[in-house]
């Protein structure tokens, strides 16, 4: 998912990239316990005929289940900030606070679009200057990247590089 925020001329602004996300948590929780009603409602059935020991795996069932869903949302949490001053370019990235960062001069940064070897596989963003190169994006699909492509143009110079 592709944010972005400009000032009134455009040449501010913010760019936020955060990976798609079919729920959110409570959305998932939803879903786990709707899987475990049923779960536990055939539990119920089964050991009222007498199979009582089908209880403890549709607790395994449903406990995994929750785990995975923890597990695949957390590493799916983070996040990319662009910042665009007048006069710098900066990049954080990180889970639920700014883990890492990387700042330039504006002027002198430039996105480049690394096109991929197969066609298959989307094109690689990153933003140059100085010889150093942070790649931005990479989580994203085809479309959030063509917009963020149609972005980073905007906002500071752009190079293709086959």
């Amino acid at each position: 998912m592709v944010l972005v925020e400009r000032d009134a001329q455009g040449e501010v602004g913010c760019i936020v990239l955060r990976p798609n996300f079919s729920l959110n948590w409570k959305g998932n929780l939803w879903v786990l316990s709707g899987l475990g009603l049923v779960a536990f409602g055939i539990a119920g059935f089964m050991a009222h005929l007498g199979a009582w020991l089908v209880f403890p795996f549709a607790g395994l069932e449903i406990g995994g289940l929750l785990v995975a869903l923890y597990v695949l949302l957390h590493r799916n949490s983070h996040q990319e900030v662009l910042r665009f001053s007048s006069d710098l370019v900066r990049i954080e990235k990180g889970r639920f606070a700014p883990t890492s960062g990387w700042q330039c001069a504006r002027a002198w940064a430039q996105a480049v679009v690394i096109s991929s070897r197969h066609p298959w596989y989307p094109p690689r963003v990153a933003i140059r200057s100085h010889g150093k190169e942070v790649e931005v994006g990479a989580f994203l699909s085809p479309e959030d990247l063509d917009l963020l492509i149609a972005e980073l143009g905007g906002l500071i110079q752009l190079a293709r590089i086959r």
